[in-house]
């Protein structure tokens, strides 16, 4: 469905809402236009359109909104956010009108939110209804930039607020995956924390198997960064597109792999199936060696 959109997105994306070949290569590769992007942790940039896990309501997706070149600091104004269709339309999330989708979604399902911490913004989702969470598997959404913080690079200081002037790559993108169980582990240091998780037959989830048939961990985060960063997170994750993700009594457990010396570590271990909260435990360590210092049992069904 075709929409009317507002006269400042009409020149960013009236090209994109004519369906060409070329236009449906450049959704295909979502937000191939968009000069801002998601960075990691360190700061690097991540490829345009990346895939990024739907987490509960508020919390800060693992990239930060930076652009290639620049030093950011907050985003301070987007437009709506937008879906690139597979035959080439492009629709405000709030005119989005899929078959069977109830309640229709809100114009700030994603926002862009402040991180204090590193003087970021990153993505968030608001609290989703009905079923909503099963169609945002695999869309590619384009979020509109229009102000933003541009940050001395040697002080971290705003040197000015720029207005960005509408134009095609305005824009971050980044493509939505859904898990029907997510287990996050954040930690406020650059201790090196590890997730384990036992599936219901007994087959063990952890760094030194990052993958089974149905689950994956995204990473060692923090493996060698004493010195380097004063957080992490470490994520693993069972997609709802996964067949044959196992029904029972799962065991997550957080681990204290390397500590740097520099005292204890606050962390935070939490367990979401479809989208939602089930469970949550924190805690302080300032353990080593692998030292299992919470876990939580829950059960999938």
């Amino acid at each position: 469905m075709m929409i009317r959109m507002p006269c400042w997105l009409c020149c960013v994306f009236g090209a994109a809402l004519l369906v060409t070949t070329g236009v449906v290569a450049q959704i295909n590769a979502c937000g191939a236009q968009c000069q801002f992007r998601l960075c990691d942790p360190f700061g690097l940039p991540l490829r345009r359109g990346p895939n990024m896990l739907i987490r509960p309501p508020g919390r800060l997706s693992y990239g930060s909104v930076c652009q290639p070149g620049q030093q950011i600091g907050y985003v301070l104004r987007t437009g709506e956010p937008l879906l690139a269709l597979e035959n080439g339309d492009m629709n405000t999330i709030s005119k989005w009108r899929p078959r069977k989708l109830s309640p229709n979604f809100l114009k700030n399902t994603f926002r862009v939110s402040k991180n204090p911490q590193r003087r970021s913004s990153a993505i968030t989702t608001s609290e989703l209804q009905g079923n909503q969470f099963k169609f945002l598997e695999d869309s590619c959404i384009i979020f509109p930039i229009v102000k933003y913080e541009l940050l001395d690079r040697r002080r971290r200081r705003v040197k000015r607020v720029v207005k960005t002037n509408g134009s095609e790559g305005d824009c971050v993108s980044f493509r939505t995956r859904t898990a029907a169980i997510l287990v996050d582990l954040t930690w406020n240091s650059g201790d090196d924390f590890d997730i384990q998780i036992t599936e219901p037959d007994g087959v063990t989830l952890s760094r030194f198997q990052p993958e089974t048939k149905t689950g994956r961990i995204n990473g060692d985060a923090n493996s060698d960064a004493c010195g380097l960063i004063d957080f992490g997170r470490e994520t693993a994750r069972y997609l709802t597109t996964t067949d044959g993700v196992k029904n029972g009594i799962y065991r997550a457990e957080a681990r204290h792999n390397v500590n740097c010396g520099q005292g204890g570590t606050k962390w935070k271990l939490e367990v979401s199936i479809d989208g939602k909260v089930v469970e949550t435990k924190e805690g302080f360590s300032n353990g080593d060696l692998g030292d299992m210092v919470g876990r939580i049992r829950f059960r999938y069904f």
